[in-house]
């Protein structure tokens, strides 16, 4: 069956609203009788749960939705989910996103506290800054391999426990997934060469990470305050790891930075309270000298050489040893 186009702007998004047929694009009413005349027939199959009334549809793009309600059904032929166009509407459950759309713009679903199923459609390419931001209730997602940008924010604060991005994006931005409380696992592609600051900041239900060989960079503090966090793979490739990138991860234990790291910057592993093994396949890397403050691996290393457990200084006297920096005796 041809596809219906509508006579006044050839579009062809025509959606049933009760008696009528309706163009989405330009508003163009047509009854069921005239539609037939224009196509033949008309069949549709399915429910349609969302009157097309609900929906502000401009040029292609859905900008706007003020139906009540809780399942919404995007009409087909939309590409783009319009910036805001669901911003604060707490009610909806669920939304059916048709195959049409390509982008979801910033803010889309800003705060939709009760959103717990939504479809991310393969032929998606772009999700756009604070697209799902605060979406509580939203509790799994998988990211098709067509998407190749995800914008900052994109998921912070919402409820995800499970988070699988296909392969197709190359860049994880900043603050990207950040204050994600319930995510404990998430699946990150051998696409991605970089990971933005904040990136999984303050995740911390995340129990364990796999830095795939296409990654060069980890940003500053990604998993800064990930307290869950016990087992960290770092893959040949990666060259460098940020400031505090795993600052207040106070349940690894064990680290191994691959040869090809050349640098360590400032409070990398900072307060990693646990941390008492790391293993440096190249002893000479550029590592910041508070890279390891506060941890277990500081404190044995300062044991080893007989130094102050506390600040690293040189003790003092024969019997009753005092550390000549903090002043602290030598009482463990």
């Amino acid at each position: 069956m041809q596809a219906l186009i509508c006579k006044i702007c050839d579009s062809n998004q025509l959606v049933v609203d009760g008696d009528f047929m309706i163009c989405q694009h330009c508003g163009t009413r047509y009854t069921m009788e005239t539609a037939r005349k224009m196509l033949g027939s008309v069949k549709v199959e399915g429910v349609v749960q969302t009157r097309s009334a609900d929906f502000v549809i401009k040029a292609g793009a859905l900008v706007g939705y003020s139906g009540e309600s809780r399942d919404v059904v995007v009409p087909d032929g939309v590409d783009a989910i319009g910036s805001t166009a669901f911003v604060n509407s707490r009610n909806i459950a669920s939304v059916k996103l048709p195959n049409s759309v390509t982008k979801i713009e910033g803010s889309a679903f800003l705060e939709c506290w009760s959103l717990s199923r939504i479809n991310l459609p393969n032929g998606l390419k772009s999700i756009g800054d604070s697209a799902f931001q605060g979406c509580k209730s939203l509790a799994t997602l998988t990211i098709p391999g067509t998407v190749t940008e995800i914008a900052e924010r994109a998921f912070q604060w919402s409820g995800i426990k499970s988070l699988t991005i296909a392969p197709g994006v190359t860049r994880i931005p900043a603050y990207a997934f950040s204050d994600m409380r319930e995510l404990t696992a998430v699946s990150i592609p051998a696409t991605v060469t970089s990971i933005g600051d904040n990136a999984f900041y303050q995740d911390t239900a995340l129990k364990a990470i796999v830095i795939p060989q296409s990654v060069t960079e980890i940003g500053n503090c990604v998993f800064y305050g990930c307290t869950a966090l016990t087992q960290v793979q770092l893959s040949n490739g990666l060259r460098q790891i940020g400031a505090a990138a795993f600052s207040g991860c106070s349940s690894l234990r064990a680290i191994a930075i691959p040869a090809t790291v050349t640098k360590v910057m400032d409070r990398a592993f900072w307060e990693c309270s646990s941390l008492g093994q790391v293993t440096l396949y190249t002893p000479t890397k550029d590592i910041s000298a508070n890279a390891f403050s506060n941890t277990l691996f500081e404190k044995l290393q300062r044991q080893r050489h007989g130094l102050c457990q506390h600040c690293g200084g040189k003790f003092q006297g024969v019997v009753k040893k005092t550390c000549t920096r903090c002043g602290k005796p030598k009482d463990y």
